[in-house]
């Protein structure tokens, strides 16, 4: 293997203590690369918005000892606690946005100093940067950072590297919202970037710099994911993702109890190379898919049936929607697989809006029970899935719509 300088970051905080003694030894194993230095970067700063309210949260205490095992266990080389001083944030800021921002966080309260600050750390030519909660497989002999770094030094139009994207799919296509080109160069090309991994050569991202720190209208700033995006589109730069099934990464969306329960058994399959035909071509960890192969209960989930999906769609109608909204809107559904069956939707009716059966409408909404289930519990997105076909829609298209956002 070729050893190049390069470090491995990765951002905690005390959102990330139930999984992270997994998450880290897994990422560390699958690597599988000679780190100049492994760096747990601790953000300590109080919680917001939508993280502030998140059940079951770990204290301070808790995460510092999380990291100080992670350290004794030798699978981890520093921990560094973000600076959040003023000093350190303008110099920081006025390097990446041109000027000093008061916010460090974004509208949702996802960070935005932690990655900058990660960034800014580092002490080696390459970065690699790890969400805390991503999960990898990589095939024995195989190596994406080295890929991925050679790809770096060999294409100066390459500003971030990613491994593959989800698992293969049979026909190879990526199954994201996101346009991409294939590459004859080994990669998928896109205009758009991902804070949750990403390898980069330092100095060639600070041609980037600065971004414009931008804002929603009620003032908070936006993802920062979303600034490096709009800069990169206005770039020659590109990010790539390996095109290469030898490895790829997998980015669970629910951290749950039913997530922490499984996610040995996850991990465990991941590492082998083992998904369930659901999950292939798809980036986001689709649970309900895993859980049902892996012969494991559901505890959580919102709904865990056809008929729980359908009163949820239409408590949810009822809850954000008047009569007067829908007049004329009937479509046929057909659910195909365990549960599935036909109905007609009639939203003029609320009080008894699905009826079993089928008759003539402008619309029919298709989509199987599992892909269903999945959807209303957040496994699937539901425009990737239309965009896919999964769920697909014939006729008038006004209908369709109050079916994908009630």
């Amino acid at each position: 293997m070729k050893s190049f300088n390069c470090e491995l970051s990765l951002t905690v905080a005390r959102t990330c203590v139930p999984y992270l003694p997994q998450v880290v030894p897994h990422l560390i194993k699958v690597c599988d690369y000679p780190f100049s230095r492994r760096s747990l970067v601790v953000d300590h700063a109080p919680l917001s918005a939508n993280y502030a309210h998140l059940p079951n949260l770990a204290d301070l205490s808790q995460l510092r000892d999380c990291c100080d095992k992670l350290i004794k266990a030798g699978l981890i080389d520093k921990v560094v606690e973000i600076d959040y001083s003023d000093t350190r944030r303008a110099q920081i800021y006025n390097k990446h946005f041109g000027r000093d921002v008061r916010q460090t966080r974004d509208w949702k309260g996802t960070p935005i100093y932690n990655y900058v600050f990660s960034i800014e750390e580092a002490q080696a030519d390459y970065l690699l940067h790890f969400d805390s909660d991503m999960l990898l497989y990589q095939q024995a002999g195989f190596n994406w950072i080295e890929r991925g770094i050679e790809l770096l030094q060999e294409h100066s139009d390459v500003m971030v590297v990613n491994p593959l994207a989800g698992p293969p799919s049979n026909d190879g296509a990526l199954y994201r919202i996101e346009p991409s080109q294939h590459d004859s160069r080994g990669f998928h090309r896109f205009k758009a970037f991902s804070a949750r991994v990403f390898l980069i050569d330092r100095k060639r991202f600070d041609l980037l710099l600065p971004l414009p720190p931008q804002r929603r209208p009620d003032g908070k700033l936006i993802f920062w994911e979303q600034m490096v995006t709009a800069r990169i589109g206005e770039s020659p730069f590109v990010r790539v993702d390996l095109d290469s099934p030898q490895s790829w990464s997998l980015h669970p969306n629910d951290h749950g109890p039913d997530f922490l329960n499984s996610l040995p058994k996850i991990i465990e399959r991941v590492e082998a190379g083992w998904y369930p035909p659901e999950q292939a071509g798809f980036y986001d960890l689709r649970l309900g898919a895993w859980m049902r192969h892996l012969g494991v209960d559901r505890k959580s989930a919102k709904v865990r049936s056809v008929k729980q999906a359908l009163e949820s769609y239409v408590e949810t109608l009822r809850r954000n929607q008047t009569p007067a909204t829908f007049n004329d809107i009937q479509f046929n559904l057909r659910i195909s697989g365990d549960g599935g069956g036909q109905w007609v939707i009639d939203l003029s009716n609320l009080d008894n809006p699905i009826a079993a059966g089928d008759r003539p409408t402008r619309c029919t909404v298709s989509v199987s029970a599992s892909d269903l289930i999945d959807i209303f519990n957040g496994d699937l997105n539901a425009d990737l899935a239309t965009k896919l076909r999964l769920l697909r829609m014939d006729g008038d298209s006004r209908m369709f719509r109050y079916f994908i956002s009630p």
